[in-house]
Formats: structure tokens, C-alpha cells, sequence
């Protein structure tokens, strides 16, 4: 019986394209490296790999490396798969792409569409060549979507099937046809795997390196956030609350539980805090501007639950469980600079400057979310 899925008996490992050359030792380091490769192959044979159903799980799989071909491997008849190989995109020094030496024009030709979107301008390629960027991989397995540069990851989601299912279902209330249209695709995703390679020119001699680096160490990656977080919050207060920075700094990181609920008119009440401190907020500083809460309404959103930890950010809608957005690869520095300074996101998905502005804002507050304990329910009007 034919299997229904899109995908290749073999698998293909993402990868740069190496040599074995130098001395006897390299050359076995090298073997060793291939090695370990096929370890790791040999582990993800098993279709529970692509079964998680716990974040922590599926984060620790979506940072492994890509490993397109397993999962058609794997599938069964009944499964709707989507595994592709590798798709590498080279760019020459005017931004025009080739994908296995032939020219976007040809093969949009050939194929009859048009796949101009793909080229970049020459500015873009300068602006990723003088940043050092070389590579840049978006990868799409069953545990999430990553986005590497230079092996640095820039962006990482991490997914299970019943997050995945909670996402679809909130999109699925949405008003939005488009959200709706969206709300189909959205569990192929637990059966999707596929890797799209971008690589820039480089000077000739340079060192190649690797589509995905090891990670780094996390504990320093939070102690460097502890030491920013204290600019970061100072530089986000209202002047006449930047000297109680230290304070709001101290209470942020020892934060309970806590819960707002907001009224019909957008008045908001606070739980949680100490008497003391809730006293010290002035009357109507909580509160939702009537345009607001209702596009939140629209949203079908009753409750939304914030929770943070080393790893990343947890969100919950309507008491369901989002797809996590993970930071302990230090996502948000390296998308700070090799991201928005290095052109990265402008060239991977031709964001606007505002967009990059806001993104910027988001990265330049990130110590302070990753620092802070976080565990806060929103509750709206129904």
C-alpha cells in the first residue's frame, strides 16, 4: 500500500558540504563526528521521537540535530507526513539565488511560478557579509521551528501535538477567516519535517562553520542576564520611576502568583501582592483602554496565563497550553545582533523596519523577563 506521506526512503542530515583532508588525527576526528551523526539517526528511528508530550521533551528534540528523512522512516500508512530533504539556497554576491547550481529564473520557469521572491538585494548580502553571517537555517521538525545563523540560534519554539491542538482550536475561534485557513495547517505540523539553507558568499579561506554550534553554557548564559537585567529595567521605567529601579528589580525576581481580573469597563484588580505593596499602586493605574479589551474579546481570549522559567516562556490561553517559546541558547542577544544589526531576519523573511523596532524592544527587555518569576493569570470580561 502507498504510504501517504511526502518524503524520501533516506535520510539527509543537514549539513555543510565537508572533505575528509588534513592529517590522520583530523581525519579521525571527522569519522568520529560522521559517527555520532548516525548515532543519533539510529535513536530517532523510534516513532516515539516524534510523539513528545511534554515541552521540556520536545525542546531537547527541536535542538537536536536535523534530521530530515527519519520521520516518512517512520510514519505509518494512515499518517499524513510532510518530510522533505534539505533545501539549499546559494546566493551569489548580487543576491541572486540558485538552488543545486540552477537559477531561481530557470527553475520558476521550468516549474511555471515565479520564485523572484527568493533572490535578495545586494545590500541585504553585503549587510550579512560584513556581520560574518555565512549561513542561515530555518528548520521545521515535529518538536518546533528553529532559526539558526552561523549555528547561533536566533529563534526557538518548541511544540507537542496537544499544544499544537490548543493552538489550532484558538485560531479556529478567531473571526479571521485567514486564522481559520491557518487553524487547518496547523496539525500537519506535528508530522512536518523540513530544513531550509540559506549561505551567503564568503571570503575565500574562511573558516566553515557549522549550521548548528553547541550549546552554550546556560548557567552563564542567566548569570550575564542577571547582570543586564538591572540597565534593562531602568532603561524600560517612566523617569519619575527609575530610581526605584533596585526595588521594582528585587520585587520582579521574588514575584508570587499572581492574578488580575478586569471589569466590563477595563478596570483591572491585582491579587497577590502584600497588602503593603498593592496600596502603594495608584487607583485606576491598571486598566485596559476600551479598544484594547475589546479587540482582546474578539480574540475569543477569557484568560491568559503567563509563566517563565530558565528555558523559556509558557503560555497559556483559556486555560490551554501554547506552543513555548524557549531562550536558553541565548536566542534573544543573538538576535539582537546577528538577527536584526546583521540583516538576518530582513534577509530569512523580509521584515520591516518596524517590526525589527519592535522585535529590538522585545530583545533589549529580555533580561528582565528571564530574570523575573513569572506567574501571572490575566482574567477578562466573558
Amino acid at each position: 500500500m502507498l504510504k501517504r506521506h511526502f518524503g524520501f526512503p533516506h535520510p539527509l542530515q543537514l549539513g555543510t558540504r565537508r572533505t575528509i583532508e588534513g592529517t590522520p588525527k583530523k581525519r579521525s576526528e571527522q569519522k568520529a563526528k560522521r559517527r555520532r551523526r548516525i548515532s543519533y539517526a539510529e535513536k530517532t528511528a523510534d516513532p516515539a521521537l516524534y510523539n513528545a508530550h511534554d515541552w521540556r521533551t520536545a525542546a531537547n528534540r527541536l535542538r537536536s540535530a536535523p534530521d530530515q528523512g527519519k520521520l516518512a522512516e517512520t510514519s505509518t500508512n494512515e499518517q499524513l507526513v510532510v518530510d522533505l530533504p534539505a533545501i539549499y539556497i546559494d546566493y551569489d554576491e548580487q543576491g541572486n539565488a540558485s538552488i543545486s547550481g540552477a537559477a531561481i529564473s530557470q527553475l520558476g520557469a521550468l516549474l511555471g511560478t515565479d520564485l523572484s521572491a527568493l533572490d535578495r538585494t545586494p545590500e541585504q548580502i553585503k549587510q550579512l557579509q560584513d556581520a560574518g553571517v555565512q549561513n542561515i537555517l530555518a528548520n521545521i521538525t515535529p518538536a518546533g521551528l528553529s532559526v539558526y545563523a552561523n549555528g547561533q540560534s536566533l529563534l526557538s519554539i518548541a511544540w507537542t501535538p496537544e499544544t499544537l491542538a490548543n493552538m489550532g482550536d484558538f485560531l479556529g475561534n478567531m473571526d479571521d477567516p485567514s486564522a481559520k485557513q491557518i487553524k487547518d495547517l496547523v496539525p500537519v505540523l506535528s508530522n512536518m519535517s523540513v530544513g531550509i539553507v540559506m549561505r551567503i558568499p564568503t571570503a575565500e579561506g574562511a573558516e566553515e562553520l557549522p549550521l548548528i554550534a553547541d550549546a552554550p553554557d546556560a548557567k552563564q548564559l542567566m548569570a550575564d542576564a542577571k547582570a543586564a537585567a538591572p540597565a534593562a529595567l531602568t532603561a524600560l521605567l517612566p523617569d519619575n520611576l527609575k530610581n526605584m529601579s533596585a526595588l521594582l528589580g528585587g520585587l520582579l525576581a521574588g514575584l508570587p502568583p499572581l492574578k488580575v481580573t478586569f471589569d466590563a469597563a477595563g478596570a483591572g484588580t491585582l491579587e497577590g501582592l502584600a497588602p503593603f505593596i498593592l496600596s502603594q499602586i495608584p487607583a485606576g493605574a491598571i486598566s485596559l483602554p476600551a479598544d484594547q479589551l475589546d479587540s482582546i474579546k474578539k480574540l475569543g481570549i477569557q484568560s491568559l496565563t503567563i509563566k517563565n522559567s530558565a528555558d523559556g516562556l509558557n503560555l497559556s490561553i483559556n486555560g490551554k497550553e501554547m506552543p513555548t517559546i524557549l531562550w536558553n541558547r541565548g536566542e534573544f542577544a543573538n538576535l539582537a545582533t546577528l538577527g536584526i544589526e546583521g540583516g538576518v531576519l530582513k534577509a530569512l523573511a523580509n521584515l520591516d523596519d518596524g517590526t525589527l523596532e519592535t522585535l529590538q524592544q522585545v530583545a533589549d527587555a529580555a533580561p528582565i523577563l528571564q530574570t523575573a518569576k513569572l506567574d501571572v493569570t490575566i482574567n477578562l470580561p466573558q
